[in-house]
């Protein structure tokens, strides 16, 4: 009977580690990933920012990689664009915004 109790015990507690595992994180950033790149550090999906063209009928913003315009989703990460800015884009994933401002470490003056 005592063993009976502690496999009772063990499954329980594999069992909420598991149920644990699938809650997300509120207080995670989001376009957190988890993982571990070569130095062991946590790695983060980054949203960039490479260019932004805005005429009087479109606005198109180019994030990571994607050609993208307002109220479509960034592949890989889920984040809607909500507004097209000059210098920045706005994103919003679970209920949440954030604006992401233009790399602009490759423009030439």
């Amino acid at each position: 009977m005592c063993n009976l109790w502690g496999l009772f015990v063990v499954g329980l507690l594999v069992f909420s580690g598991q149920i644990y595992a699938q809650v997300a994180d509120p207080t995670k950033p989001l376009n957190y990933q988890a993982g571990a790149d070569a130095s062991g550090v946590n790695a983060q999906n980054a949203i960039k920012v490479t260019s932004i063209l805005i005429s009087d009928s479109r606005k198109v913003a180019i994030i990571n990689g994607q050609s993208l315009e307002e109220s479509q989703a960034v592949k890989g990460v889920g984040a809607v664009v909500k507004k097209i800015e000059a210098d920045g884009v706005v994103l919003q994933q679970n209920g949440k915004a954030w604006r992401v401002t233009l790399d602009n470490t490759a423009i030439r003056k």
